[in-house]
């Protein structure tokens, strides 16, 4: 497959100052920051434009210059232990068989705005602790229906600390294939509540050097 190599300069350019943007305005999403680039710069839009991952990229690599390697990492890590306190609580409230995240928030990149989509595996119905979650001081939980490839499931949505968290109620339907997004059936990181914990340990182990 040839490449142009003009046309690969432009989508890493476009992708360079859509994470710029990010750096300027935490609130924006990578696709909003990209869409802002894409208005201001009419030369940069022929063609396919760049992907979630190389805007990714590049924000990583200014806010490592920004912040430094270490306080890079320990802003993810920040992240990922506010993660693991909501998913503990949940856990803990449902009873769950397995609790785990799908998409960005079981990667390593954990900057800009975030997204946590969570997957409830067995135990108790999700939508009767909401009022639980409220008394732990999540504010504005909402119930809603997700409506995947598998039918409606129930959800629930919420931000803690900044970070927003959408929880799906998924029955042990057929069919259902971790590593698949529920709605598309494109593939997706996955990663267990374990998974995450073990981040946190690797780090904070006392046998550590």
């Amino acid at each position: 497959m040839n490449i142009d190599p003009e046309h690969e300069q432009a989508r890493d350019e476009m992708a360079r100052l859509a994470a710029r943007a990010m750096v300027r305005d935490a609130t924006l999403a990578p696709r909003e920051a990209l869409e802002r680039v894409r208005k201001g710069r009419a030369r940069l839009i022929d063609g396919p434009p760049p992907g979630t991952g190389l805007i990714c990229r590049h924000l990583r690599a200014m806010l490592e210059e920004s912040l430094g390697a270490e306080g890079y990492k320990a802003g993810c890590l920040r992240r990922v232990q506010a993660i693991v306190e909501v998913l503990d609580l949940v856990a803990w409230l449902t009873g769950a068989d397995e609790v785990e995240v799908a998409g960005r928030a079981a990667g390593r990149f954990l900057e800009g705005p975030l997204v946590v989509s969570v997957r409830v595996h067995g135990g108790g119905a999700l939508h009767p602790i909401a009022s639980e979650l409220e008394r732990n001081e999540i504010r504005e939980v909402g119930c809603a229906t997700a409506h995947t490839r598998f039918g409606p499931m129930p959800s629930l949505h919420f931000e803690c600390d900044g970070i927003r968290f959408t929880l799906i109620e998924c029955p042990p339907v057929a069919g259902i294939e971790r590593r698949r997004n529920l709605f598309t059936g494109e593939p997706v990181a996955v990663a267990s509540l374990p998974d995450l914990r073990a981040r946190l340990d690797d780090v904070f182990s006392p046998d550590r050097p």
